[in-house]
């Protein structure tokens, strides 16, 4: 029966590695023993703590060759191992080069390759005598392939709390004018201390890459809930972390301009994509008749319906005072037919009116208002026989909306779902990468003129990441074609409608420039936009309109 063990393989020679040293780090590394260990922990990734071990054990042990092997499946108990050569190795153009990818098996005693064997020995096995590397055929292979004629070797086995063996340091010496070169006591022990130190920063990488998926977890968790509770507002959670990462992404590579010294190392984008992703996570507390009210007369169902029923009684009432009418005035049946379906006719007028309001892209005017109010003066009798208004005060304010759905005690549920969303986050210890997730998430309706919520903030007052949100959330908002009481934009119609708001001072100036000139919108577009809608945009004129439209932009802000 045997197991796998899949592994990395790093490979450096110190005669390539003293002189293209940069290529590892933008520094040379430092050569006392006190900085390796520092620059081993200190590393911001694995990759980094284990190219720092590697040079550092060759340095202290004045070794010419060196090699690790990261063995991921450390649960395994192998009487097999298998390790796939898969490194990087700096060659005379100073280029990284990979090393073609090789699947070694070894046997139970692990003797076809030095590594396997100190895998399975779990421990540290040194070799410098004569022809003393030669049982180990896969690794004289390995090493005579690069150039290396071995004299020494020093494999180091690094274990994990657990006490699995998780990756093997490997160091060779080879030969000089005046003979073998052998590891002394001290060497062995400057190249064991610093696999050593390796283990603590391996833990906690482990911790922070736990972590991290902790919180990947807890976001697919909060998706999951909403998306359940409204799909719309799920799909735009996922949505918006992907205009996001693109104007974050535009911003970092902007080589002049107000972003020319914006950086966002890998920590930075994890941490915008988290507070795009939970921006909305406080629509959980909202009620579902808000949060997805398609209509103005919708609450637990579209009220609409009982309109329609109670104007189907009202034609039911004209007909039949109607035929009332002409049983007693026979002589009169033609011109009371005729009143009839005058007044039939006028109700069906207002009904269609009516269910015209009731969408929510519907604009109503001082006009349409007024005939709602005149409608709702009209007088009918219930089951009971009691008079009331056509249409109820309730209804009256719910049509008499001008732009969309929620009246302003709806609009401040809506709104409400920002502080819970604070809220909430603010519950969670984040670490110091993602200390401004919170911050982020949480200014995404505020505007640059300070009119926003929930805190009213100025642009002045919001970073740049935040003011960042503001563009994307907008964007996925205006395009997006699954809402319940819209339709979505076309491109053209949503970039002229941000700009605007840029206009107005609502959105970032400089961002919204960069969102244009980048052609973010036109990536996202191309993958998240059905055809329909992506319509030519002239971006020139957005940027820099010409006066008169200018001003005419001005006029339609004030009055929007």
């Amino acid at each position: 029966m045997t197991s796998s063990i899949d592994a990395n393989v790093t490979y450096l020679r110190t005669e390539q590695a003293t002189a293209q040293t940069q290529e590892v780090e933008s520094e040379s590394p430092p050569e006392s023993f006190a900085n390796y260990i520092r620059e081993i922990a200190d590393a911001s990734t694995v990759d980094a703590s284990w190219q720092w071990l590697l040079l550092g054990a060759m340095r202290q042990a004045n070794a010419e060759a060196g090699v690790i092997h990261l063995i991921e499946d450390a649960a395994a108990r192998p009487h097999l191992l298998r390790l796939a050569r898969v490194g990087i190795a700096y060659g005379d153009d100073a280029a990284p080069s990979p090393f073609p990818a090789r699947s070694l098996e070894c046997p139970e005693t692990g003797k076809a390759d030095l590594a396997c064997h100190a895998a399975l020995e779990g421990r540290i096995i040194h070799l410098d005598e004569h022809n003393a590397l030669a049982p180990f055929d896969r690794t004289t292979d390995f090493l005579a392939s690069l150039g290396s004629q071995v004299t020494s070797a020093l494999a180091i086995p690094i274990s994990n709390d657990a006490g699995e063996t998780i990756a093997v340091l490997s160091v060779y010496r080879e030969a000089s004018d005046v003979g073998y070169r052998r590891f002394d006591d001290a060497a062995r022990e400057r190249v064991t201390a610093l696999a050593a130190s390796a283990r603590s920063t391996l833990r906690a990488h482990r911790r922070k890459a736990e972590q991290r998926e902790f919180y990947r977890a807890l976001v697919r968790m909060m998706i999951a809930a909403i998306n359940a509770k409204s799909p719309y507002t799920g799909a735009h959670c996922q949505r918006v972390p992907v205009i996001y990462d693109l104007l974050a992404r535009a911003a970092c590579v902007s080589d002049d301009g107000p972003f020319a010294d914006f950086e966002l190392d890998e920590d930075g984008l994890e941490e915008l994509a988290i507070a795009a992703w939970l921006h909305d996570c406080g629509k959980v507390a909202t009620p579902e008749h808000v949060v997805d009210k398609a209509t103005r007369l919708e609450t637990v169902h579209d009220r609409i319906h009982e309109i329609l029923a109670r104007f189907e009684i009202v034609k039911r009432e004209v007909e039949i005072d109607c035929l009332k009418h002409i049983i007693r005035r026979p002589d009169q049946a033609e011109r009371l037919r005729a009143e009839m379906y005058e007044r039939i006719g006028a109700l069906d007028d207002d009904l269609a009116f009516l269910i015209r309001a009731n969408r929510g892209e519907t604009s109503m005017t001082d006009k349409m208002l007024k005939r709602v109010e005149g409608i709702a003066a009209h007088a009918w009798r219930d089951h009971e026989g009691i008079t009331r208004p056509l249409l109820s005060e309730d209804e009256v304010a719910n049509l008499s909306i001008r732009i969309g759905t929620l009246t302003p005690a709806k609009r401040r549920i809506i709104n409400r779902h920002v502080e819970v969303s604070i809220e909430m986050l603010q519950e969670l210890p984040f670490p110091a990468e993602l200390a401004r997730v919170t911050e982020i998430a949480g200014e995404h309706h505020e505007k640059m003129n300070g009119t926003g919520y929930p805190r009213g903030l100025t642009g002045e007052q919001m970073s740049i990441p935040s003011r960042m949100l503001v563009i994307a959330d907008t964007f996925e908002a205006l395009t997006a074609g699954d809402r319940p009481y819209k339709r979505g934009k076309t491109l053209s119609e949503a970039l002229t409608i941000m700009a605007r708001m840029r206009d107005s001072e609502e959105i970032d100036a400089e961002i919204f420039d960069l969102f244009l000139r980048s052609r973010v919108w036109r990536d996202y577009a191309e993958t998240h936009m059905p055809t329909e809608l992506r319509d030519p945009v002239d971006i020139d004129l957005l940027i820099d309109p010409p006066a008169s439209e200018q001003d005419e932009t001005e006029n339609r802000a004030e009055t929007a």
